[in-house]
């Protein structure tokens, strides 16, 4: 979360304000930005795939030369994939408990009480150090999941709303459809294209490596075609 000083922000006092809410940001909350901002992000996702398979490939190859080529069956090898996947995971969220900790520990601005005030085109945050206003299409995007709203002012900077803090469910109600009128941001149909073209290449890769991983070098040709079910010939 950011604090912008503005000394000309505009005079909201003869407006209501659909709903306000006041909080002091744990450490915890910022560590759930960390998560959010990771989770949005499929390419992370994609990320973290690539590097299990990588490491897998790696234990793979050193348990066939300690114990000896084609010791491990395709069950073990597959097991080693998933025990690998969930280590990176933990690793990461390990990592993001350590950002947020560091970020809580060094931005005294999360640590200090927070009023934010929202309109049906704006958004107002006051502090101690502070206040400033965003008008809805300023924002970059919105995004919710089941005990926070996180409001991106840009790609990678966001402000942290704990639904917690909320009087009741009819201010969260409230919100969300405000918040809802916040533009997304839009990829442009080269990404896109990119995206997928990048998916479907990686997909083709892990196949291959799967396949390799269960035929190695103790199988021919002979045998993979003896192993194939009958109606798949």
């Amino acid at each position: 979360m950011d604090s912008e000083n503005n000394n000309n922000i505009p005079n909201t006092e003869e407006e209501t304000p659909e709903v306000t809410v006041s909080f002091t940001l744990t450490k915890n909350d910022v560590y759930m930005l960390q998560k959010n901002y990771f989770n949005t992000k499929k390419l992370h996702y994609v990320l973290v795939i690539a590097l299990s398979l990588m490491l897998s490939t790696i234990i793979s190859s050193l348990l066939d030369t300690i114990l000896s080529p084609g010791a491990l069956n395709i069950f073990f090898r597959l097991l080693i994939i998933a025990v690998v996947f969930v280590f990176m995971l933990f690793l990461f969220n390990i990592m993001f408990k350590i950002a947020a900790k560091r970020q809580y520990k060094q931005d005294k601005d999360l640590r200090r009480n927070t009023t934010y005030r929202i309109y049906k085109n704006k958004i107002t945050y006051n502090s101690e150090t502070g206040s400033f206003i965003k008008y809805i299409d300023e924002l970059y995007k919105f995004s919710e999941t089941k005990d926070y709203f996180f409001i991106y002012l840009t790609q990678n900077k966001a402000y942290i709303l704990p639904k917690k803090y909320f009087k009741n469910d009819n201010d969260i109600e409230k919100a969300r459809k405000l918040f809802l009128n916040i533009p997304q941001p839009k990829k442009s149909k080269i990404l896109k294209i990119f995206m997928w073209f990048t998916i479907i290449i990686f997909a083709i890769l892990v196949f291959i490596l799967i396949i390799g991983f269960i035929y190695g070098e103790s199988h021919n040709t002979q045998e993979l075609l003896n192993i194939l079910p009958k109606h798949f010939l």
